[in-house]
């Protein structure tokens, strides 16, 4: 069964939505206005999201009114169109976390996770990339693979667990994961961290990094 989402497209594509965000009237003491200003059409939309979030951020502890909602509005949106085309982990892994804490508190929880389980919806390989992009990037270093073989925690923990939990039922991963050991076990190709990995050269032992955070995965979710 093939998953409903088509391959990721470009990051760099030109930005579809971004003359919503840009007219939004922001409080000029917003350092974020003029990062949001100077992007233009070639921008990739990642950045526009990134910096619409920086700003809808700092605008929360000002309390602006009606500035704050408009914002939320544009940048709800401009996620969502971002993320019909392919998995929004898969395209901008470093602000998805980010980006799914912020769907899940602008819309709902249960809109978050409809989307996240859609993504995992007949490609459960999809669930080691979203892992990925939850972990503790700053916990220890993928060219170390003995220290994090000897504490995988350093790679993916109670606090990476719980950034996922606010965003999605960890039982779809849960799941998910099952159907990758199993399909694995059958010899049947499948497109994970590790594949990605060889794909762009790196020499980082992918295929470990997957094993480590989706054992430590498992091992939280009990």
């Amino acid at each position: 069964m093939q998953n409903s989402l088509s391959p990721s497209k470009n990051p760099e594509q030109p930005i579809k939505q971004s003359k919503e965000i840009q007219n939004i009237q922001l409080p000029e003491n917003c350092s974020e206005l003029d990062e949001i200003n100077k992007l233009t059409e070639e921008s990739g939309p990642g950045e526009l999201i990134s910096a619409a979030l920086k700003a809808y951020r700092k605008l929360q502890k000002q309390n602006p009114g009606e500035a704050l909602e408009e914002l939320k509005m544009a940048l709800l949106k401009q996620i969502k169109e971002e993320a019909e085309d392919a998995p929004f982990y898969r395209t901008y892994p470093d602000i998805a976390p980010a980006v799914f804490e912020f769907w899940a508190e602008a819309e709902s929880f249960e809109a978050s996770n409809e989307y996240l389980q859609k993504t995992l919806y007949g490609m459960p390989y999809n669930a080691l990339e979203l892992l990925y992009c939850y972990r503790n990037k700053e916990g220890g270093s993928l060219d170390d693979p003995e220290a994090l073989r000897k504490d995988p925690a350093l790679l993916f923990g109670e606090q990476e667990y719980a950034a996922l939990a606010k965003v999605m039922k960890p039982a779809l991963v849960f799941r998910a994961l099952h159907l990758v050991r199993a399909i694995k076990k059958m010899n049947v190709l499948g497109a994970g961290v590790a594949e990605v990995g060889a794909e762009k050269g790196d020499a980082i032992d992918f295929e470990l990094i997957e094993e480590l955070i989706s054992g430590q995965f498992m091992k939280i979710y009990g």
